[in-house]
């Protein structure tokens, strides 16, 4: 569970879940907006667990 908590996921989360947000059309309904905020998170915390994969194996190659 502990790259649940690395910066990586933390960036990315909040990157996806503002790109997201911002994309939806302006008569948007609340179902739509979470759908988009559990999007988001999923996306990021996919995308920060890759970097931090990455990083950690440069880090130590």
């Amino acid at each position: 569970m502990c790259f649940l908590y690395n910066k990586f996921v933390l960036v990315s989360s909040l990157l996806f879940v503002i790109l997201f947000t911002v994309n939806l059309y302006k008569p948007f309904t609340a179902l739509e907006l979470i759908k988009a905020i559990i999007s988001g998170l999923l996306l990021g915390i996919i995308v920060g667990m890759i970097l931090y994969v990455l990083f950690r194996w440069k880090k130590s190659a």
